[in-house]
């Protein structure tokens, strides 16, 4: 029954998109709130289910190129570094697919699923460029996020007080794991909740705790109280995922803003950010509460000892994982989708790799070539998303506060990306981040984020790609 009701999701999410393929989005999200308790519930819990949202985002994406054949150019239009890199990148990643399709009977698969862990990021980019069409189209969604993802995060508090024992919904006990973290002294329990792992409980909480900051700021009278309180509760579920890579994000995440606003020369702008940074204390306030006055120590002991361990990991997934996998996999890498989370499914010939941070995977899987022409395709997406950013905040756009949290809501995910990658095995969440950044670049279609050009623009009708309206 379960497996059928997933099913029947990705029907309605394929079809939706096929007519309307802005809704297509909303079944994305849908799908990554209910897909994992729903697998917990099909005997064998197979790990396919996890790629059902990829689905649907491929037909988002059939949708958008069916409704415009300028789709392409029109984006490069705006964004010719961005477009020239990701030719660029296109080719790198041919020799690194013969590689890995080169292994053995079958071992073409391998080459086939890198190839979609990366377009899912890149698609969802594009994807993010044409969505918005209004302010309102564009909360609409970051909303119904929140929203969606704070109601399924209510399964953090059943799992950690013990509500539902018998559950497979509950806890991480159907897929046969019991996630715990072993310290000098103690152990603490990692709470997944509805979803599969703590990993995956913790994203979504930060990024509800992020995205529901960018909403409370954003938002009018008191209805920003009720954003404040959903951030509240998501890190209520972030500090029991004992997960540090994903705790730090929020604090990452209000950093980033507070240097952009001191930047770009208006500090005035970082004291709205400082109250919101409030919310992770209130929450953490709260959740002390709740564990008891024996266990609150031993969680915040946990987060608070290990900052020097946090960062003698990024030294260690970062430069020195790099070194090591040069030294192991040569010039050109052993193969495109080798070190790809999911790929131990596949029942192929595969060397065997060990790299869990962002940097050693593309290093591992694309050689160097494919590691230089990925960092310079982020690197021109990242500089086109920052020229934008400061651009609507030095006009002071009503733009500019969701251009500056969603610029930062990405760097404080790739923050978390170079500790470790695994993450990006969900396309939900690889959606959800190519968004983000889609998103602040569809502001250069925003009037007051265009400069003045040389010559006149090529035409653009309006249902193709439209601007944004009040």
């Amino acid at each position: 029954m379960a497996l059928y009701l997933l099913y029947g999701l990705v029907g309605l999410g394929v079809a939706r998109g096929l007519t309307r393929w802005r809704d297509g989005l909303f079944f994305i999200v849908l799908l990554g709130a209910v897909q994992d308790p729903l697998r917990k519930l099909v005997p064998g819990v197979p790990g396919y289910l996890v790629l059902a949202s990829a689905v649907v985002l491929g037909v988002v994406m059939l949708g958008l190129a069916s409704g415009s054949r300028t789709w392409w150019s029109t984006f490069a239009r705006h964004f010719p570094s961005i477009s020239r890199a990701a030719g660029w990148f296109g080719l790198a990643c041919v020799p690194a697919a013969v590689i890995s399709a080169s292994y053995g009977a079958g071992s073409w698969l391998l080459s086939l699923l890198g190839a979609m862990s990366y377009a899912v990021l890149f698609v969802a980019v594009l994807v993010g460029f044409y969505y918005p069409r209004s302010v309102r189209e564009l909360r609409r969604f970051l909303s119904f996020y929140c929203i969606m993802t704070s109601v399924m995060l209510t399964g953090t508090g059943i799992d950690y007080f013990g509500f539902w024992p018998n559950s497979p919904l509950v806890g991480t006990e159907a897929l046969g794991t019991e996630w715990l973290r072993f310290r000098s002294g103690y152990v603490i329990e990692m709470i997944a909740g509805f979803y599969r792992s703590p990993d995956v409980m913790g994203w979504h909480a930060a990024a509800t705790v992020m995205l529901a900051t960018i909403l409370a700021m954003t938002a009018r009278g008191t209805s920003r109280w009720f954003w404040i309180a959903l951030a509240a509760l998501a890190v209520a579920a972030l500090i029991v995922c004992a997960r540090r890579k994903m705790f730090y994000m929020p604090p990452v995440f209000g950093a980033v803003i507070m240097w952009i606003y001191w930047q770009s020369r208006r500090p005035g702008r970082m004291v709205p950010v400082l109250l919101g940074l409030m919310v992770p204390l209130v929450g953490g306030a709260v959740v002390s509460e709740w564990l008891g006055e024996n266990e609150a120590p031993t969680v915040i002991r946990y987060y608070t000892e290990g900052s020097l361990e946090a960062l003698d990991q990024l030294e260690a997934h970062g430069y020195r994982a790099l070194v090591t996998t040069y030294a192991q996999a040569g010039f050109f890498g052993s193969g495109l989708g080798v070190a790809t989370p999911g790929s131990h499914h596949l029942n192929v010939e595969r060397p065997h790799t060990w790299q869990e941070g962002g940097a050693s995977r593309l290093l591992v899987e694309l050689g160097v070539p494919g590691m230089v022409a990925f960092t310079a395709l982020v690197a021109s997406i990242l500089l086109a998303g920052w020229q934008l950013t400061r651009r609507h905040v030095l006009a002071r756009s009503d733009l500019s506060t969701y251009a500056v949290g969603l610029f930062a809501f990405f760097v404080a995910n790739g923050s978390s990306l170079i500790v470790s990658g695994q993450i990006l095995a969900d396309p939900v969440i690889a959606t959800l981040l190519g968004l983000s950044l889609g998103f602040v670049l569809s502001l250069a279609r925003a009037p007051i984020a265009l400069p003045v050009p040389a010559s006149p623009p090529l035409p653009v009708p309006a249902a193709r790609a439209p601007a944004y309206v009040a």
